[in-house]
């Protein structure tokens, strides 16, 4: 006789930390929810301790909410080797004005107050390395049975995919579906050693499960939306969406590095993805700060939706988290264009506002939206999490009810033109700043040529250290230092520019892929057949349950 329903929750995440492993059961009427955490980086130089200090986060988010015994599995780093494996900022490392000059000179100024240590490893723990990850999901697929939930966190690194295809995600195309070459976005995360797991393995992993075991994917590394591309068959957008009930959550786009690796060690300077997305889903942030309201359907329960909807509205990052229904809505609808409008509308368009639970009258569930459409006109149609989205960012971006999704582009690529130039200014520094350098260690070869042999000198060592007073007053009188120092200035003025446009242009781009997931939503019924349609809104009704059991 066939078990009780289970699902599965796989989480990867960037680093594991001091975590004892506890079995987690949901009532056995729900099913089963299994934990799997991976992350780290590749190497040593590459695994950071806010990795670590996010698994802690999620273990804690865990405890909180789920009722003993709690099934957590965690790959991380090099595992239970006794190595040092972690990087982290020794904010206590006093530098002096010569080591500071010497490195910079050297070109090594960052590495000055890093350091390393072993990652708070579990005796049970494992090595984030693709055999062990393979290993466990293929005794995993053997294990879970229909009912059953996974869910996926990965807190890593990843690469792009081998070619990139037409962006999607720039949301000011008004094409409809996109022709890509195949495998475009098989974006990749980065395993220890130099491992690495596509987007499209992933995928084959995930078919050798049982059909009806839930999967939901949480990833914050570089470039994790490519792995939305997971719900579809084969994780090719041509072959459709896949029948499995998948759902993923997704901090950046597939063409765009991620925020929010870092080697600082206080965790109240952390700004990435996870930290809000779990906050939101907890109710308290990671120094115990009670989340605000993200509970924005009002039915007394934060769903993944809705967490993923505070995580776009309060993160101030250059991110645009996107989830599974985003890249199902690009391959599947389409925005309208004027002359669309125009005609007569789809046979099942009628059936939008019972798919969707639009607050739409049946004249305006059957209307073709197009960019031309207002922001408080998409505000009527849309679902709660998006008019949450829609309307926190249009208030602090200083839009009005009134402006129009095309409008709204056009001030994007307006804002673009500024960082862009922003860009070019501080590469013309940057280029006078490594002459500058240049300079300075011809003149100083001119005064020691034992300065030459770079690393090994020991003219170095004593410059460094017994001589440095000397050393720093040698460089510091040389015309080209106090040229160095001002570029250096103008480089930090241009800096402190950039970032709140950086920010200003990523929360822009979060709108606008919003406000066209509205458009798409309600034009999907006038494009797409019913078993798209019916697909779709399962996706979303996935998309909406809770973490929790």
């Amino acid at each position: 006789m066939p078990g009780p329903p289970f699902r599965l929750l796989f989480l990867f995440v960037a680093a594991s930390a001091n975590l004892a492993t506890v079995a987690v059961m949901a009532p056995q009427s729900l099913g089963r929810d299994v934990f799997v955490t991976v992350g780290g980086g590749p190497e040593p130089a590459n695994n950071q301790v806010s990795l670590e200090k996010n698994v802690e986060f999620f273990a804690r988010t865990l405890s909180n909410r789920y009722p003993e015994p709690l099934d957590h599995r965690i790959l991380f780093a090099d595992g239970s080797a006794s190595e040092p494996d972690l990087q982290y900022i020794d904010e206590a490392a006093e530098i002096s004005p010569a080591m500071r000059w010497m490195t910079r000179i050297l070109g090594e100024e960052y590495w000055i107050p890093l350091r390393y240590r072993n990652h708070h490893s579990r005796p049970s723990d494992q090595p984030a390395d693709k055999a062990h990850l393979r290993a466990m999901m293929q005794s995993l697929a053997a294990d879970l049975v229909a009912g059953d939930r996974l869910v996926v966190y990965v807190t890593a690194h990843g690469a792009p995919a081998l070619s990139d295809g037409m962006d999607d995600a720039h949301d000011d195309a008004s094409s409809s579906r996109l022709s890509t070459p195949e495998h475009a976005r098989d974006t990749s995360i980065l395993l220890w050693g130099g491992d690495e797991v596509r987007a499209s393995e992933l995928a084959d992993w995930l078919d050798g499960f049982d059909p009806e075991v839930e999967v939901i994917l949480v990833m914050v590394q570089c470039y994790s939306g490519g792995f939305a591309e997971v719900v579809f068959r084969e994780s090719n957008r041509k072959f459709g969406m896949s029948d499995r009930p998948r759902c993923g959550f997704f901090s950046q786009r597939h063409d765009r590095a991620a925020a929010g690796c870092t080697a600082a060690v206080d965790e109240r300077d952390y700004q990435e993805y996870s930290s809000y997305f779990f906050a939101a889903l907890n109710g308290l942030s990671r120094d115990g700060t009670t989340v605000i309201h993200a509970d924005y359907d009002e039915d007394n329960r934060v769903s993944l939706a809705e967490a993923h909807a505070y995580a776009i509205i309060t993160s101030t990052t250059i991110d645009v988290p996107l989830k599974t229904s985003d890249v199902v809505l690009r391959n599947a609808s389409r925005i309208a264009t004027e002359a669309d409008a125009s005609d007569s509308p789809g046979v099942v368009a009628s059936l939008l506002g019972s798919v969707f639970g639009r607050n739409s009258s049946p004249q305006s569930s059957r209307e073709r939206y197009t960019t031309n459409h207002t922001v408080e006109a998409l505000l009527t149609i849309a679902r709660p999490d998006q008019r949450a989205i829609i309307s926190a960012l249009s208030s602090q971006l200083e839009i009005t009810p009134e402006a129009t999704v095309q409008s709204i582009q056009q001030q994007r690529r307006r804002l673009s033109l500024q960082v862009d130039a922003l860009y070019l200014k501080m590469a013309e520094h940057t280029e006078a700043e490594t002459t500058l350098i240049e300079e300075i260690r011809r003149s100083l070869n001119q005064a020691n040529p034992e300065f030459r042999e770079h690393g090994f000198s020991p003219i170095i060592a004593q410059w460094a250290t017994t001589r440095g007073a000397e050393f720093v007053v040698l460089v510091e009188s040389l015309e080209e230092s106090e040229a160095l120092a001002h570029v250096r200035g103008k480089q930090k003025s241009l800096d402190d520019k950039l970032e709140p446009l950086e920010i200003q242009e990523a929360k822009i781009d979060r709108l606008i892929h919003t406000l066209r997931n509205v458009l798409l939503e309600a034009n999907l019924a006038n494009v797409a057949d019913p078993e798209t349609i019916a697909r779709y809104e399962q996706l979303v009704k996935l998309e909406s349950t809770t973490l929790w059991p």
